[in-house]
């Protein structure tokens, strides 16, 4: 039986400087460019923290490759809130106390729509974030649990889709609208009627020596639960290491968890599942890609 609750898949121009202006220095860390158009979205610190300034890789162990502009590049630099920070559900509850031994960190990323934005939910939310940030409006698209593609490129041209009964949709038309708040309204209606089901039959089965950050564990149900891969690191012995992080029930904060009181980071073997501390470990066979 799991350990824990999780959550359920119920219907739910830019200028030059001045000539006379010095050039900056180059940048050493790596970081994207503008956090602030790179993670369009509210948040709590006014500075910006990294992940990978938060977390070195373990001893010996080296970051794996992640060109700038790839996905797993843009979740190694996901903006996380102050250390110490606790984990607190849409309605303000504290969830995980600041010292709690499962508790890494805490993403600094919103909350959309109440109590809607539970584990399979920030997976999507963070690939639409992701490609939206890179221009690429037409691949964000995503499944209904009872199969219907949610589109962006449609909800943001006014067509908008209603559920009426088990598997039929309508189409409501609207004003066009490609703002930030009808992006919001569109992962809105996402989470509504997605979930661990959906998600997992839509994403590719990934076999172990092809994982990279952004892949996720998945056991779908009513209710499944999956965690995604943020960051990976390998060492000259050929270990791979992982950051892991993950919503959850009730819709709460994105964190990333800790493997144990030493580390945040999960030694991941294919001979053995991935364990962690909120749900039944999860199988190899359980890991997953969204290609789009």
């Amino acid at each position: 039986m799991p350990r824990a609750v999780a959550p359920s898949d119920a219907s739910r121009a830019e200028t030059s400087p001045p000539a006379t202006e010095a050039a900056p220095a180059p940048r050493t860390d790596n970081r994207p460019a503008d956090p602030d158009q790179t993670y369009p979205w509210p948040r709590e610190r006014a500075d910006y923290e990294p992940l990978a300034a938060r977390f070195a890789p373990p001893a010996g162990a080296i970051r794996a490759p992640a060109p700038a502009g790839s996905y797993a590049h843009w979740l190694r630099h996901l903006p996380l809130r102050a250390a110490g920070t606790s984990v607190e559900a849409y309605d303000g509850r504290t969830i995980l106390d600041a010292n709690d031994r499962r508790l890494a960190a805490v993403v600094d990323i919103d909350l959309i729509g109440q109590d809607l934005q539970q584990c399979a939910d920030t997976v999507l939310r963070l690939r639409a974030e992701y490609l939206r940030v890179r221009g690429r409006h037409d691949a964000i698209s995503f499944d209904y649990t009872n199969g219907w593609a949610s589109s962006w490129s449609r909800w943001k041209a006014g067509f908008h889709p209603r559920v009426v009964g088990a598997r039929e949709v309508k189409i409501v038309r609207r004003p066009a609208d490609d703002s930030r708040k009808s992006f919001d309204g569109y992962l809105r209606d996402l989470f509504s009627y997605a979930g661990t089901i959906s998600l997992a039959r839509e994403a590719t089965p990934i076999e172990p020596e092809a994982l990279e950050a952004g892949d996720f564990f998945i056991l779908p149900g009513g209710p499944g639960h999956t965690v995604l891969v943020l960051d990976l690191a390998r060492d000259a012995e050929g270990h791979t290491f992982a950051l892991l992080g993950q919503g959850f029930m009730p819709a709460q904060d994105f964190q990333v968890l800790r493997a144990s009181s030493r580390s945040p980071w999960y030694r991941l073997d294919p001979e053995d599942p991935v364990d962690t501390p909120m749900w039944d470990p999860f199988p190899w066979s359980s890991l997953r890609r969204l290609e789009r």
